[in-house]
This record gives C-alpha cells, sequence and structure tokens, in this order.
C-alpha cells in the first residue's frame, strides 16, 4: 500500500472499528431488554428511558469534547471512550434498577467525545473530495455494531444468560481499546495543535452558520427517528408480535447491515453527484413512510411484511448519518473540524434523547405504539422538508457548470451565504 492510500485508509479503519465497538456496547442493554426486566423487577418498555439516560449523557460528553480531544489526542480519547464503556456494561449485572441506570450513563459519557475524535484525526488525513465517503464508512461503525448486538447478544444470552452476555461484549470492547494502541504512533505522528476556544463558541459557530445549522437541527430530528427504531424496535416486535427475541434481534440487525451498505453507497454518490443536502431530504422521507408502515404493522401480518416495513424504516434511518458529518467537517472553516463535530454531536444526540422518552411519554398516555410511530414520522418530515429547501438554495447558487456551490465557511470566506 503507497503511503497517501495508507494515510487515508489506516485511520479510517481504525475510527470504523472504534465506532462499531462503541455502537455494539451502547445497544447491548436494548437487545436483552425483554429477558433482563423481569429479573430487575422493571417495565420492559422502560428501555427507551434507557436510551435516553445514554443519548444524555452522550450529549454533554460531546459538548465538552473540543478541548478533550486537543489535550489529550484521538488514540487516547477514543481508548478511554471503549474502556469506560465496558466498564458501564460490567454495572449491568449487578441487576438492580439503580445498577442498569449506572451503567448506561458511563456507557452514554464515553460516547460523546468519538465524533470529534474521528473529525479530529480525518479531517486532516483524508482529501476533501472524499469526505463523504471517509464519514460515511467511519458512521457505518454505528449500524454494524448494532447489527453486532442484534444477532450476537440474543445469542449470548441464550447461551450464558444475560449477565454472561454483557461480560463478553465489554471484554470485547476492552480488546478493541488495547489493540489500537499498535497505531498510536501512526495515529498521531503528525497531530496539530487545536487551540482552546470558551465553552459556548461552538455552539455559536454552528448557529451562525447556515449550513451547519440546519445539519445540526435536522439531524437532531433523524436521530429522534434512528434512536427510536433501535432502541424500541426489538421489544416492540416482542410484545407487539409475540415474536421470539432472537428473531426480533435478526430483523433489527439486518436493518443495521443493510443501512450500513446504504450509507457507504450513499457516500460516494454524494461525492460524485454533490447533491448532498437533496439526498438528505428524500431521506427524511422515506424514513417517515418506513417509521408510518412499522407503527400500522399487526400481529396478523404475514412475517416478511412485518421484516419490509421494519427494515424500510431503520435502513432509511441508519443511512443519513455519514452524508450529514461529512457535510460537517466540509462547511467547517479550517481548523475547526473537532470544535464544529463536538457541537454539532452535541445537538444532534438531544435527538436521542428527546426521542424515546418522547415514544415512551406517548406510549404509556395512549398505549398505542402507532400514535408514537406516527409523531416519530412527523418529525422526520419537518426535517426531510428543511434539507430539501437548503439543498435548493444552494442549487440556485450554483455554478453554471452544476453542483452546490463550494462551501463558505464564516472565517474562510468572510461568511458569504453562509453566515448569518
Amino acid at each position: 500500500m503507497n503511503l497517501p492510500m495508507r494515510r487515508t485508509l489506516v485511520p479510517v479503519a481504525a475510527m470504523f472499528a472504534v465506532q462499531t465497538a462503541s455502537s455494539t456496547g451502547s445497544l447491548t442493554l436494548a437487545t436483552m431488554m425483554p429477558v433482563v426486566a423481569p429479573d430487575v423487577g422493571i417495565d420492559a418498555r422502560l428501555v427507551a428511558s434507557f436510551a435516553a439516560i445514554a443519548y444524555g449523557c452522550a450529549a454533554i460528553a460531546a459538548f465538552l469534547t473540543g478541548d478533550i480531544v486537543g489535550r489529550f489526542g484521538t488514540v487516547r480519547v477514543c481508548q478511554a471512550c471503549l474502556l469506560a464503556t465496558a466498564a458501564g456494561l460490567l454495572l449491568l449485572p449487578i441487576a438492580t434498577p439503580w445498577a442498569l441506570v449506572a451503567g448506561m450513563t458511563v456507557v452514554g459519557f464515553s460516547m460523546g467525545p468519538l465524533n470529534a475524535a474521528s473529525a479530529h484525526v480525518l479531517a486532516r488525513r483524508v482529501p476533501p473530495a472524499w469526505y463523504s465517503t471517509a464519514f460515511t464508512i467511519k458512521q457505518s461503525g454505528v449500524p454494524i455494531g448494532f447489527a453486532v448486538a442484534g444477532l450476537v447478544v440474543p445469542s449470548l444470552t441464550a447461551w450464558l444468560a444475560w449477565r454472561g452476555a454483557a461480560v463478553s461484549v465489554a471484554a470485547g470492547i476492552a480488546a478493541t481499546a488495547l489493540l489500537l494502541q499498535f497505531l498510536f504512533a501512526e495515529l498521531e505522528s503528525d497531530a496539530p495543535q487545536v487551540s482552546r476556544r470558551g465553552l459556548l463558541e461552538p455552539m455559536k459557530l454552528i448557529f451562525r452558520h447556515r449550513q451547519l445549522r440546519a445539519l445540526s437541527l435536522a439531524g437532531l430530528l433523524y436521530v429522534t427517528a434512528q434512536h427510536t427504531f433501535t432502541f424500541v424496535i426489538v421489544t416492540y416486535l416482542v410484545q407487539r408480535c409475540g415474536m421470539p427475541l432472537i428473531e426480533a434481534g435478526a430483523i433489527l440487525s439486518a436493518s443495521q447491515i443493510g443501512g450500513a451498505i446504504v450509507r457507504v453507497l450513499l457516500g460516494g454518490l454524494a461525492d460524485h453527484l454533490r447533491e448532498r443536502f437533496i439526498m438528505l431530504g428524500m431521506l427524511g422521507f422515506t424514513m417517515a413512510c418506513g417509521a408510518f408502515a412499522t407503527g400500522a404493522i399487526s400481529p396478523d401480518w404475514p412475517w416478511l411484511l412485518i421484516a419490509a416495513a421494519a427494515l424500510v424504516y431503520g435502513i432509511s434511518a441508519v443511512s443519513w448519518n455519514g452524508v450529514s458529518m461529512g457535510e460537517i467537517v466540509r462547511w467547517s472553516s479550517p481548523g475547526t473540524a473537532a470544535s464544529a463535530t463536538s457541537a454539532t454531536t452535541a445537538v444532534i444526540f438531544s435527538g436521542a434523547v428527546v426521542g424515546p422518552v418522547t415514544f415512551t411519554l406517548i406510549l404509556r398516555a395512549t398505549d398505542s405504539y402507532a400514535t408514537g410511530f406516527t409523531v416519530i414520522a412527523l418529525a422526520a418530515v419537518i426535517a426531510g422538508s428543511w434539507q430539501l429547501y437548503e439543498g435548493w438554495k444552494l442549487r440556485t447558487q450554483s455554478s453554471p457548470l452544476g453542483g452546490e456551490v463550494a462551501p463558505q465557511a464564516p472565517e474562510r470566506a468572510g461568511g458569504q451565504g453562509t453566515a448569518e
């Protein structure tokens, strides 16, 4: 492998592995919740509340990430996050409600810094023309990790019981953190010094910049739909359709694998066509259709029809993130990729709090999954419409050769057409 290619591929592969391990840990409790809940003495439908705890903590951690990455470097931050994820999972076998809360709190804080850490290394190693593809591959670690959890954790639960499954996943994540040490010199050799910013500066950066604001707030609504699906679908299929845990986990896994494949395809297509906002908008409307169909599932539907509805929702809900993350870095001015990514991640992760909590409240008030999924579908329509509007505005500013105008970040081009 020649040096320029290795310089790009090694960090992409390393960050993909980190994201996969972290995501596997974050979904472990959700994929075994139907058997954990009776053992602990709680309602299995509280699975969405535990997701909200995790992502609320992740949003807080992401908000504080920029200086952490600059001070300790990508590898050390990633290693610390993975070891914290493993520690959080090791709290679950205590098998009390407070142990589950504590475990998911630790897991949540460990997720927050990862997007900024990966942006810090990829922004300086990957050519800008490949941003959508590179960040899509890296972000595909999320659905792949969810797929691993959906496939492996139910089987480990059947084999080792749920406590043994939690410990086994924790051991695998800790091993990934240790293996990352072999890449320390390569990933950190040319790391630039990151200037310290005020606590609120990253948020000011994204909210005074039109494209970053749209990507952040639409992403908040998209992740509301995404993580409602991810954390609820197994319990929903088991309770609503009487589906065995392993079958429900397999559907979750298939949606995540399909989403990962579509993510990579969309990333390459986005770099080729440059219609990224329009692509993101179309995904929002597909997501809405899938969410509505999933809410309409009836126990007497054929198994294939149930799976098809869940897969349309799951695949579309997973597919947006890589293109969006690449756009966030693309529209960030030089030297602000980690700060902008940490701020947008904090905003987006808050959707993973709002979505599951709102879904749980709707479910408790109406005892209707269909109502909850309909609200999620409306959120996806709003976000999709906003992205399509931004895409249309960029088209009207396009050059005679076609395609979107080049990003004009505030510090890079005086805010022309972007900062407000």
